[in-house]
This record gives structure tokens, C-alpha cells and sequence, in this order.
């Protein structure tokens, strides 16, 4: 019984603590992001940042940014280990899914990812005019 306590215990440590922020992001890294929608004065994109290691390519972060004065500011994500947050203005909701090696918000800290995913944003932005 002590043994299935002691797994359960680990086991939820390492759901809670899986996604932290105290990891050095990848070295080569990209950023992607496609149009969701627009309304009344609030455009949603989502974002993905991918690392590339040894030839394969893989998504470690994504969500949703929501862009512009009519958005809510408010988070409908229930992932507990990434919080949504404001950020440069835009506000920021984390995926779901929490197999992710990182938060979307901690990766747009970054300087290098965050200019990589403003690139982005404004290519989105200006294609939709």
C-alpha cells in the first residue's frame, strides 16, 4: 500500500512540476503562428515555438494570443503549471495540453523567441488588411 501511496505521490509531482521555467530553452529555435479569428476589436492567433535538434523538429510550446482592445484579458485555460498572462499588451493563453516541455508565456519572455513570434504576428496582421 505504501508503494502505491509513494507512486501516486510522484506521480502527481511530476504532472504538477513537468512544465517549469527554470529550463534553458533549445538553441535553435522557430516560432509559427496562423489566424484563428477576429471580433469586435480582438484578433486571436496561435502560436507554436518548435525546437530543432539533429535534423527532427518538434513543438516544446503553443497557445492561443489574443491581440487588440476588444479582447477579454481574462484566461480560459485550466492548465495549472502555465499561467496566462499579459504580455507587451497582447494577452497570452497557454495550451492545454500539458505534455508541452514549456509554457508559451515563459518562452515569449525570451528576447530572441518573442522577436521571432512579433515577426510572425505582423506578417498575420498585415496579410489581413
Amino acid at each position: 500500500m505504501k508503494k502505491i501511496i509513494l507512486i501516486l505521490v510522484l506521480s502527481f509531482f511530476n504532472l504538477t512540476f513537468s512544465q517549469t521555467t527554470d529550463r534553458k530553452l533549445p538553441a535553435q529555435i522557430t516560432t509559427q503562428s496562423y489566424y484563428i479569428g477576429s471580433e469586435a476589436g480582438c484578433t486571436t492567433i496561435w502560436v507554436g515555438v518548435f525546437s530543432t535538434t539533429e535534423g527532427t523538429t518538434t513543438l516544446i510550446a503553443s497557445g492561443e494570443v489574443q491581440i487588440g482592445d476588444g479582447c477579454p484579458k481574462r484566461s480560459s485555460s485550466t492548465n495549472p503549471n502555465c499561467k496566462d498572462e499579459e504580455l507587451n499588451g497582447d494577452f497570452i493563453i497557454n495550451s492545454l495540453d500539458k505534455s508541452y516541455k514549456y509554457c508559451l508565456i515563459d518562452c515569449l519572455k525570451v528576447d530572441e523567441v518573442y522577436t521571432l513570434f512579433v515577426n510572425e504576428k505582423n506578417r498575420l496582421l498585415s496579410s489581413r488588411k
